[in-house]
């Protein structure tokens, strides 16, 4: 059981054990489904840490956000061969993702193949088909075209358990799916 950082030592909610899905309320109306295909969507672009600092997408400078990534506040995708961070993707800097990742980068980091990468832009069907980074910021990418009600339970619950989906599908990552004997 994961138990949320922000709630104090309360356990989240648990899934329903027949479907799988976790018991969450209905969008209130039609119109929340159309919100969110609105502007408000994350974008998909990958910079440089220089790039990220110049555009002010977050209120450090390279060299602190170098440092952010190292520390896991942040992730990267790719690094050059010294080590350091060579493509950031953009999504993270949207709220509240900031306040969100650290938790799942460092149990990504603990994993025996490290920190994986794509795991947060692989649609899950555990997740409606939704990405890990759009469950994590309650946004839909801005690629994606569609919206489903299952989706939108998903987007419209609180931080906290969301954080705590994202956290639960840690276990469908390759190597903890081998462990498991799956």
């Amino acid at each position: 059981m994961y138990l949320d950082p922000l709630a104090g030592a309360q356990p989240l909610q648990e899934s329903n054990a027949r479907s799988g899905r976790r018991d969450v309320r209905h969008p209130e109306s039609q119109e929340s489904m159309f919100d969110a295909l609105g502007p408000d969507r994350l974008p998909i672009d990958h910079l440089t840490p220089e790039e990220v600092a110049a555009q002010r997408l977050v209120a450090l400078t390279s060299s602190e956000l170098l440092l952010a990534v190292e520390e896991g506040r942040f992730y990267a995708e790719r690094y050059d061969a010294a080590g350091r961070p060579t493509i950031i993707p953009t999504w993270q800097f949207v709220q509240p993702a900031p306040a969100l990742i650290a938790p799942v980068i460092k149990a990504l980091r603990e994993e025996p193949l490290g920190e994986d990468p794509y795991f947060w832009m692989i649609a899950y069907e555990e997740l409606s088909d939704l990405t890990p980074a759009e469950v994590l910021c309650g946004r839909l990418l801005r690629t994606r075209w569609s919206v489903s009600i299952w989706q939108m339970e998903y987007l419209r619950l609180p931080d906290a358990e969301r954080q705590a989906v994202v956290m639960e599908a840690l276990d469908l990552l390759p190597s903890r799916m081998m462990r498991a004997g799956c």
